[in-house]
């Protein structure tokens, strides 16, 4: 439960620094960028258990041009095996997002991701682990008439209380501004 402790006690030292008064105007003025809004699908592997599909929110506050603080949540379902042995999962996490050079033979913009969260089951009975997660992954946006389509890998590991899991989410979805 040590891990499960420091993922909520991170989240309750990072959300308000995000939703505090102020904090997305300075980041907008810094280089005239916009807070962002995302919603999209997931498919989360899990060397424990299995695959599961998913949804995620996320919002990122600009801090420049190329960097971003971002924070979102996730909600997954293990179903696969049927509604007797599903696990559904909560997974928060928070990023900082780098924007790498643009690509001169495309239209989209390439960024890495890095950072923590947490994996927390809901109802499961203890077949699944909960703990930090440490992450750091690869996606590319492409800009659209209103709006941005994202698809990224974000591998992590899953610090349980007596192992340590690999965790693969694949993502897309679209970016509001």
């Amino acid at each position: 439960m040590p891990a499960r402790r420091l993922a909520v006690c991170f989240a309750f030292l990072a959300l308000p620094l995000l939703l505090r008064p102020g904090f997305l105007a300075r980041a907008q003025l810094a280089d005239d960028v916009t807070p962002r809004l995302g919603v999209g699908a997931q498919g989360l592997a899990s060397t424990e258990d299995g695959v599961a599909p998913g949804v995620r929110l996320r919002a990122s506050a600009p801090l420049n041009a190329d960097v971003s603080l971002a924070g979102g949540l996730g909600l997954s379902g293990f179903v696969l095996g049927g509604s007797e042995d599903a696990t559904y999962l909560l997974d928060p996490q928070f990023s900082l997002v780098v924007n790498l050079p643009r690509q001169s033979d495309g239209d989209y913009l390439p960024y890495l991701l890095a950072g923590m969260g947490g994996h927390f089951p809901l109802a499961d009975d203890g077949r699944s682990e909960s703990g930090l997660v440490l992450h750091v992954g690869y996606g590319r946006v492409q800009g659209l008439a209103d709006t941005s389509v994202f698809y990224e890998a974000n591998p992590g590991l899953l610090v349980a209380e007596n192992n340590v899991e690999v965790l693969l989410p694949i993502r897309i979805g679209l970016i509001f501004r």
